[in-house]
Parts: C-alpha cells; sequence; structure tokens
C-alpha cells in the first residue's frame, strides 16, 4: 500500500476509468477532473472506484490544463494519455497498449488491411496502430485519421504541417474523441506519414452506431458509442464521396482495418442515439 501518493487525472468518462481502479488497489488517493459535459452515468461509473470528482472546465483540454495545475500545487502525479511539453513518458505507455491490440488483431489474424480508418482524440490509439503496422507489415497501408467537426486538430495539423490547437467550444457528443490539442508524442509519429484526416459531424456517426446495431446481414449486433464510430462514419462517406474515393483508391476488393474503441459506455445515451430521439435528420 502506497497511500502518501497521489494520483490526478482528466476525463472525458470513461477512458481513464483505469486510473481510479490502479490507485484503489495500491491504496493511493485518485483524483479525477472531468468537464461539464460529461454525463451524470458517467461520472458515477468513475465514482465506484472511490476516485474524489471534480467537475471542472467546459471541455477535455480544459480540464487536462486545470489538472496539470492541480498536480504542480499539490505535488500529485499526473496520468493522462496526452503528451506535452515535460510529460511524455507515461503517454508512451498508453500506445504501447494499443500497439498489443493491434498486434493481436492484424499481425497474429494475418490480416492485411490495404486502409485502416482509425478516430483521434490526443492521436494516442492512432499513433500505436500506426507503429505497429509498419514495424510488422511488409507494406505501408494508407491510414486515414477521423475526428469531430468541431475538435478537428488533426485535419488542421496535417493541412498546415504543425500542430494546431483548435479554439472554441469543442461541441460534440463524442466526448471520447473531443480534444482540441494533439499530443506531441503521437504527432511526431503521425505527420511522417499521415496524408489524410476527415472531420465527421455528430449525425454521420450517429449513422454508423445504427449501422453496427441494426446491420441485416451481421450474425450478432455491436454496440458502439458514438466516439468509437467516427472511423466507420468516414469510411462509409469516402466510398459515398467520388472525388475521395478516387483519391484513396477504395474498390470492393479492398481490405479495411476498423478498430472500434468504445462500446456502449452511456446507456441513457446510446439509447436516445440509437432510436433517433438524439441526432437524427428527422
Amino acid at each position: 500500500m502506497i497511500p502518501n501518493i497521489a494520483v490526478i487525472s482528466a476525463t472525458d468518462g470513461n477512458h481513464e476509468k483505469f486510473v481510479p481502479w490502479v490507485a484503489q488497489i495500491f491504496g493511493c488517493k485518485c483524483v479525477i477532473l472531468i468537464h461539464e459535459k460529461v454525463s451524470k452515468t458517467r461520472e458515477n461509473a468513475l465514482k465506484v472506484y472511490g476516485a474524489q470528482m471534480i467537475r471542472a472546465g467546459k471541455n477535455y483540454d480544459e480540464s487536462e490544463k486545470l489538472t496539470q495545475e492541480k498536480a504542480r500545487n499539490n505535488i500529485w502525479c499526473v496520468i493522462s494519455d496526452t503528451s506535452y511539453e515535460g510529460y511524455t513518458e507515461f503517454p508512451k505507455y498508453v500506445m504501447k497498449i494499443y500497439e498489443v491490440n493491434t498486434y493481436e488483431a492484424v499481425i497474429q489474424q494475418n490480416v492485411k488491411p490495404a486502409h485502416v480508418f482509425l478516430q483521434t482524440k490526443a492521436g494516442n490509439l492512432a499513433a500505436g496502430v500506426t507503429v505497429n503496422l509498419f514495424r510488422n507489415l511488409d507494406y505501408a497501408p494508407r491510414i486515414i485519421l477521423a475526428e469531430p467537426e468541431n475538435t478537428d486538430c488533426w485535419v488542421q495539423s496535417i493541412k498546415h504541417q504543425k500542430p494546431v490547437v483548435c479554439e472554441g467550444s469543442l461541441d460534440t457528443y463524442r466526448a471520447g474523441i473531443a480534444c482540441g490539442t494533439v499530443s506531441w508524442v503521437a504527432w511526431n509519429i503521425l505527420n511522417k506519414t499521415i496524408k489524410t484526416s476527415i472531420n465527421i459531424s455528430d449525425l454521420y456517426a450517429a449513422k454508423a452506431m445504427r449501422c453496427l446495431k441494426f446491420y441485416k446481414e451481421s450474425e450478432y449486433p455491436i454496440e458502439a458509442a458514438a466516439s468509437a464510430t467516427a472511423s466507420l462514419a468516414s469510411l462509409i462517406i469516402s466510398v459515398n464521396t467520388p472525388a475521395l474515393n478516387q483519391k484513396l483508391k477504395i474498390d470492393n476488393k479492398a481490405q479495411i482495418l476498423i478498430i472500434d474503441s468504445e462500446g456502449n459506455t452511456d446507456p441513457d445515451r446510446y439509447t436516445k442515439i440509437i432510436s433517433n430521439e438524439l441526432l437524427s435528420e428527422t
């Protein structure tokens, strides 16, 4: 037990569940910052692990900055998947997790994807997947990034060939990837390998959720959160946009990899989206 150590992390309410879980095992104090748009359901799911919850900030980026400030003032340890100046080591460990996932799902199964569609937050998932594929395949698949319209820091960063910070509300239903700042470590990897990034509306992400849930030819329905369906939504848009499809060279023989990184973590919101109560065009 190490009760004299305290850890602090910012979260949108899902990916950082492991922080209070591990802190509970080791007897550490754990403080979690969530922003004002995180649902009560996700907050309660974190409380189960004994974390001290603080609502602060209008979005994930603001919560992350406040986390750094509180850590400095209290001499606490920051646990974050986002890297920035002076903080790069732990985000590399997070990337390693995604590398393992990719190796198990692609390399061990002898899958040969020509195109890989990946949703981005700060970019660690995309960077981890890309590193593993480029290391283990004997060719370079085309990697396409997908992110919400209002938090398209990767679209802008790739366009300007330097990290660009998104300003404004960063409003999106996809809280899990609502991030306006690219991760330093991820940028150093992806800016050398990625040529295409697409910003996707919440409406298209909701369509992709319904597609996975109700696709008639699938033996098993897939319950994926809105944050996880940006990749599928970007594929649907790509094949239905002639100019983009021609650029990406997707045909009916192409093997395509999509990684669903989040299940049904907010049942109330998921049900409303699936039943067209939220994010419906009608």
